[in-house]
């Protein structure tokens, strides 16, 4: 069998060493790279999803905000207050 500091790149070196003193074998540290792995994928994917569901919310909320704008900026219009319209069109 190589001696570790042959078998693993010298990151995955550094992570066995901090963590896997206590691990004997290349099919346990297999092991727990295979456990980091997984999780690091699922939290990825879970973050993915948030961001997905987090920028969807935003888009809905904007055009909530557009939508609402429009029709007092139109509502202002049509009645001829200039006023408000002025008022309406300073706050964009």
């Amino acid at each position: 069998m190589r001696p570790m500091s042959t078998r693993f790149p010298a990151p995955v070196r550094a992570l066995l060493n901090a963590f896997g003193n206590s691990l004997d074998g290349a099919s346990s540290h297999g092991c727990w790279l295979c456990s980091f792995g997984v999780a690091m994928v699922s939290t990825v994917a879970q973050l993915w999803v948030t961001y997905l569901r987090d920028v969807a919310q935003i888009e809905r909320r904007l055009t909530e905000i557009e939508r609402s704008s429009t029709s007092a900026l139109a509502f202002a219009a049509w009645n001829l207050d200039l006023g408000q319209l002025h008022a309406e069109l300073s706050i964009s």
